[in-house]
């Protein structure tokens, strides 16, 4: 006859087994995988070797309690931890628990990310992407900016604050996640989409963070992504002075979203005190001009009346009369050159404005046409009724009983009715 067991049998073979003084007080050093804390005072660690295949190799589950280990390190993913504990088996769910009595830090990520981010710039420089000649320069004047960040984050907010401010530009969002362990590909995702709709420049950026939060932007592909692309990247990547990989590869670096969204594009009250100044280099120069052939005649004058030739004199001043007229014909066609290009610059201006009230106007109409459509009397129309009992409306059918009697409010009147 077959022998065989129960599983509360087999079970409690499996717990007496590891209810040995063995596993009583076992010392572990792994890496950890990820790391839990619940909303109560449990904290939850897969730890595997370290360099492991983490989807594939064995993974140690471990647990602790707050107040039964007192530590001050924050420890994170990636960190390599040595712990103590007793290694208990739970029947149900058949789960093997590492419970915790201590944990230190064995050795950081820290050391292994910068050794990683080295190699990365090591290669990204033998490709020559590091070479300043290479980056694509930022534009004067910048039509649409392809933006590249988290929706609805205050990156996004700061960067169009400061476009608007300076000069009428055209936007678009290409919204991404930026930390995380799909952070990377989903910029990589935003970034080509921009590319492809070849917008003017792109700003690449999010809000400050710690260096786990901005790892996303030390990516190698993110990386190489930036540097062959056609269309200039401005990267503004947290609030530091530590540049990360994409900065080192972007066109351009700012510290922050603003300071990004101030880079592109000159304000218009720049491009009039640019105007002005150079106006008034120009009366300057046309005034020094005459100045010195104002000079010149007067010497040259004086000679010839030294020599008592008034036909050379008269030659001499219709000589200068024809050269004034030529200088004040030069200096009003320039001042009219300076206006065009004035008038130009407001008409670029209005236009734009135009275009945006037109945007506008076309979603308000759209908004009051479905605000239309769903009206109280449209819904009324539709054969919708509403049923009162002394002038109270009644809204389920268990709140009404054979021989009621109801109120039944149509669009153009009411009835009285029984209820069956």
């Amino acid at each position: 006859m077959e022998e065989y067991l129960s599983v509360s049998q087999l079970s409690s073979q499996l717990k007496s087994l590891f209810d040995n003084e063995v596993f009583y007080n076992v010392t572990v050093v792994g890496e950890i995988y990820s790391i839990t804390q619940s909303r109560s005072i449990f904290t939850y660690i897969d730890l595997g070797d370290e360099d492991g295949d983490q989807t594939r190799g064995p993974i140690l589950k471990c647990a602790f309690r707050s107040f039964d280990i007192k530590t001050k390190e924050d420890f994170k993913k990636g960190d390599i931890v040595k712990v103590r504990g007793k290694l208990s088996y739970y029947p149900h769910g058949s789960s093997l628990t590492l419970w915790l009595t201590g944990i230190e830090l064995h050795k950081d990520s820290l050391g292994k990310n910068l050794l990683k981010k080295r190699k990365i710039l090591e290669k990204l420089d033998k490709l020559g992407y590091l070479d300043e000649k290479r980056k694509i320069p930022v534009p004067e004047l910048v039509n649409n900016v392809g933006i590249v960040t988290a929706n609805f984050s205050a990156a996004y907010n700061d960067i169009l604050v400061a476009l608007k401010s300076r000069f009428p530009v055209s936007t678009v969002l290409y919204p991404c996640q930026v930390q995380g362990e799909n952070a990377a590909k989903s910029i990589i995702r935003a970034l080509t989409a921009a590319i492809d709709d070849k917008v003017d420049v792109i700003i690449l950026g999010r809000g400050g963070g710690s260096n786990s939060d901005l790892s996303a932007f030390d990516d190698e592909e993110l990386a190489i992504k930036i540097a062959e692309s056609k269309v200039p990247i401005i990267t503004c990547i947290g609030h530091s002075i530590d540049e990360t990989i994409a900065d080192r590869v972007a066109s351009k670096v700012c510290i922050t979203p603003t300071d990004a969204g101030n880079s592109i594009n000159p304000s218009l009250a720049e491009v009039k005190d640019s105007l002005n100044s150079k106006k008034r280099m120009l009366i300057d120069l046309i005034t020094a001009v005459l100045r010195d052939y104002e000079n010149a005649l007067s010497f040259k004058k004086k000679i010839f009346l030294s020599l008592s030739s008034d036909k050379r004199i008269e030659l001499l001043k219709n000589t200068l009369e024809k050269k004034m007229n030529l200088f004040v014909s030069l200096f009003k066609d320039a001042i009219i050159r300076q206006k065009e290009m004035l008038k130009n610059k407001k008409d670029h201006l209005n236009y734009n404005i135009n275009n945006l009230v037109g945007v506008y106007k076309t979603r308000l109409t759209e908004k009051n046409l479905l605000l239309e459509k769903n009206s109280k009397q449209d819904i009324a129309t539709k054969g919708y009724i509403k049923v009162f009992i002394d002038d109270k409306i009644i809204k389920s059918s268990d709140d009404l009983k054979t021989g009621d009697e109801v109120s039944l409010s149509f669009f153009d009147g009411k009835k009285d009715a029984i209820i069956k």
